[in-house]
């Protein structure tokens, strides 16, 4: 939340969800309780390629995918 600076996520876990999560500690338990694993992978999206380049680490092209 904090390293991509998205700090809405516990608002919307508390309005989709009705439950307070409200550290990243806390955001990720509710993600493991929700898929029920210890074990997953967040896909972050951005509205164009070039915005990537915030959110990607650019020496790392195999991590980012097209979709049109």
């Amino acid at each position: 939340m904090v390293e991509r600076e998205n700090p809405d996520i516990p608002d919307t876990i508390a309005y989709l969800y009705d439950v307070q999560a409200n550290t990243p500690k806390k955001v990720d338990q509710f993600v493991k309780q929700q898929l029920k694993t210890n074990n997953y992978q967040l896909i972050w999206l951005c509205d164009s390629r070039t915005n990537t380049a915030e959110y990607t680490d650019s020496n790392d092209p195999d991590h980012i995918y097209s979709v049109n």
